[in-house]
């Protein structure tokens, strides 16, 4: 533990301003300027809005329908933020952000007590270097909540089990009893896996330790505990059972977590080694020293409990996702604040002692590789995306990588190495900052939610063939019917001849063989293969 003076505090309180002003720019900037287009945010967002409306704290519904997929707690965030902004995409996204913030914040204040100044300012800053992560917590997904309150949950174990060190009779018991509320609360954003993985990191860390005893455990006092975290999260689920006669239940537990672990859910597989890659890629740029710091932080294992936890909840992580059939970058997330804290402790490190491992020249030039492929695949992405062609200027919002890599590489090569990581910590935020502030929302007016909101806003009836866009229900603000079959088709149309019918179902063709339904509209998303068709009766009122 370190001993803090007079100057230090000043100068942590001018660190904390200053990653909370950096912080406040990624999270928020245009937070309410880019559509719900993404599947799980227009559910999430819708639901909440359906519960406000109709006055229902328990039961989630999305388009009318029972809503299985997640439990309450971002619906509860997302409603308060409606009342208090109204309901909008920035409303749905308040929350997320905030938990963003907060994330950075603990980050650094856990770095900075067991690490020190250098290593938790690096911290810190790397994962607002992170693009993946900014954009994981500008989001309306249960996400952000799970991973701030299962990532502090497991700060305070550890700072609970260093406490128990000090002479201080149960003074870790009240950083213990912050860990199982956080759990609890971490249940009620995301089910069992809000529990399972924290026990099973503290688990092993324990078994690491040699200290998984009897002793151990009576200081844990997990009995007591399970009554702190039920608290917090067993309520709503009693409720939501008792109301919907157990149909939630069902949904949540046997659809939404035993089937997604043990099979694949909408196409999302993948091999085993895919879950390591998610984590390269999205903690990108600083995991280019991943080699270095994990042997930088296996060395010092045995002498810091709080990276010797990184260690193992980056690798339990990274082990329970890649067992899972279902694979998805954002599930690894959960992560990244211990492999940030491992990264900014092996930085630290080196511009303490000033002493460079072998080969660090080499991250560095794969950076710079990294950093030029990037505005040429967006080059190639406009050109290729129909709609986007006449958009290849975007790309040069994107040239700012490989400036900054180039300038990280030539600093290290003068042996300049703060001024090197500094470039590309500075290259990258401001690279995040500049394209959520302009050229993203650009790209949003050219998914279909923006082309045709207005269209469907306008007009009195509209329901959906097989699939559609979910987006759409969040700015229509009513229920969309969803009919299966061109016989349903045909009878809807027979009791709305009005009726705007909206479909993404790939065998939209068969809408054309319905005597006098025309194709008014046809808009491709940019970010999926989908494409967003809209149909009438020729000479409907």
């Amino acid at each position: 533990m370190i001993t803090y003076n007079q100057s230090s505090r000043m100068n942590k309180r001018k660190q904390v301003l200053l990653l909370m002003s950096i912080g406040i720019i990624l999270f928020f900037i245009r937070l309410g300027s880019v559509s719900v287009y993404q599947v799980a945010e227009a559910r999430n967002a819708e639901c909440a809005r359906e519960m406000l409306t109709g006055k229902d704290w328990i039961v989630p519904m999305f388009n009318g329908q029972l809503r299985t997929d997640k439990p309450a707690l971002e619906y509860f965030a997302m409603m308060a933020a409606y009342k208090i902004g109204g309901v909008n995409e920035g409303s749905a996204r308040f929350f997320s952000a905030i938990c963003g913030l907060l994330l950075v914040l603990f980050t650094f204040l856990i770095g900075y007590k067991y690490l020190g100044q250098k290593a938790a300012w690096w911290s810190a800053l790397i994962l607002l270097a992170s693009p993946h992560l900014i954009a994981q917590f500008r989001l309306a997904t249960p996400d952000p909540y799970l991973i701030l309150l299962d990532t502090v949950a497991l700060y305070c174990f550890i700072e609970g089990w260093i406490s128990s060190k000090i002479p201080l009779p149960r003074r870790e018991w009240r950083w213990y009893v912050g860990m199982y509320v956080f759990l609890g609360l971490a249940v009620l954003a995301k089910g069992p896996v809000g529990l399972l993985l924290p026990a099973l990191i503290i688990w092993l860390f324990l078994v690491v330790k040699k200290r998984f005893n009897w002793k151990t455990i009576r200081r844990l006092r997990p009995w007591w505990g399970a009554l702190i975290s039920l608290l917090f999260c067993a309520p709503w689920y009693v409720l939501v059972h008792i109301k919907t006669n157990g149909a939630w239940t069902k949904g949540f537990f046997l659809v939404h977590n035993v089937e997604r672990f043990s099979g694949s859910m909408g196409g999302h597989g993948g091999i085993f080694l895919v879950t390591f890659a998610f984590v390269l890629a999205g903690m990108l740029p600083f995991t280019i020293f991943i080699v270095h710091t994990l042997g930088y932080v296996w060395k010092q294992r045995k002498e810091n409990d709080l990276l010797l936890i990184c260690i193992v909840a980056t690798l339990c992580i990274i082990g329970f996702y890649a067992l899972s059939r279902t694979k998805l970058i954002n599930y690894t997330v959960p992560c990244y604040p211990f492999v940030a804290l491992m990264t900014g402790a092996f930085l630290g490190h080196i511009m303490e002692t000033g002493r460079f491992p072998k080969g660090l020249k080499i991250p560095f030039w794969i950076l710079l590789v990294i950093c030029m492929a990037i505005p040429a695949g967006m080059y190639f992405w406009t050109r290729s995306t129909p709609g986007l062609e006449h958009f290849g200027w975007l790309t040069y919002f994107f040239l700012l990588y490989p400036l900054g890599a180039l300038a990280a590489l030539i600093a290290f090569l003068r042996k300049e190495f703060r001024w090197g990581i500094s470039f590309i910590a500075v290259a990258f935020m401001v690279s995040t900052a500049v394209l959520l502030a302009y050229p993203y929302p650009i790209l949003d007016a050219q998914t279909p939610i923006r082309k045709q909101q207005k269209l469907l806003k306008q007009e009195g009836t509209i329901a959906a063939y097989k699939s559609f866009n979910n987006g759409f229900v969040f700015y229509i603000r009513h229920p969309v019917p969803v009919l299966q079959d061109t016989l349903q088709l045909q009878g809807f149309l027979r009791r709305h001849p009005d009726a705007l019918i909206i479909s993404d179902a790939r065998d939209h063709q068969a809408l054309e063989k319905i005597n006098g339904l025309e194709l008014i509209r046809a808009d491709r998303e940019i970010f999926n293969t989908h494409t967003s068709w809209v149909y009438r009766l020729k000479n409907s009122p």
